[in-house]
């Protein structure tokens, strides 16, 4: 294996990988600054109750009864699921497509 052929199949996606993964921390960094707080004080309005998160995901103070709290915590822990892990499997589908 020459030079060329070990930049273009081993140094080359590396790099881009890990470019990648620095854009997705980025985006983990700028999220739970910036857009964390905004996000559970929209839904925490919206279910008339207070998120507050934790190590172990959102717990909801006040609203109506038990079933508001439970169902605003629900929500918004899949929620933040979903706006962190998404990012990363399209940055590792497009990747792969591009690499392989």
């Amino acid at each position: 294996m020459d030079n060329t052929e070990l930049w273009q199949k081993g140094i080359l996606p590396m790099l881009w990988g890990l470019l990648a993964m620095a854009a997705y921390v980025g985006w983990l960094v700028y999220f739970y600054r910036r857009q964390e707080p905004r996000f559970s004080a929209w839904l925490g309005r919206r279910f008339n109750v207070s998120l507050e998160l934790n190590y172990m995901g959102y717990e909801a103070k006040g609203g109506k009864n038990w079933r508001h709290r439970a169902g605003a915590a629900l929500v918004a822990d899949l929620l933040l699921l979903l706006l962190v892990m998404a990012p990363f499997f399209v940055l590792m589908i497009v990747w792969w497509k591009v690499f392989h």
